[in-house]
């Protein structure tokens, strides 16, 4: 019995382990002409798109994402289904958890991802859609 147990012992000890991750990403966004279902029109852009760019988190990852607001109005980034516990001020809810980022201001938003699964973001300010 002793002979299994320290083949297991050591395989726990030389397995790697997963570690929390700072990821860090800058979203800027502007007001541009865009054209997904083939009418053209003035719409927000996130780093010069639309939607945003693809960011991808893992479950205990610290996230800092920077904001810039390059639009024509101020703006705030909820991130919808991210758990802010311990940050409530990186909900994006403007007035309730942060004052709006001002036109040619930023913000940055800190949390740590702790849950697994498919979120969005999106703009909680007047009718602004991102």
């Amino acid at each position: 019995m002793q002979l299994r147990s320290i083949p297991l012992l050591v395989a726990g000890v030389i397995l790697p382990v997963a570690e929390a991750a700072l990821r860090q990403h800058t979203l800027e966004l502007t007001y541009g002409t865009h054209n997904a279902d083939g009418t053209t029109r003035e719409s927000w852009l996130v780093n010069g798109q639309t939607p945003g760019p693809h960011l991808v988190w893992d479950e205990g990852d610290d996230v800092s994402v920077n904001v810039v607001n390059k639009g024509h109005e101020p703006v705030t980034m909820h991130w919808h289904g991210i758990e802010q516990v311990g940050t409530p001020w990186s909900d994006g809810v403007p007035g309730l958890t942060q004052w709006p980022i001002p036109v040619q201001g930023d913000f940055v938003y800190n949390f740590t991802v702790k849950q697994s699964g498919f979120q969005w973001y999106h703009s909680h300010y007047v009718c602004t859609r991102i």
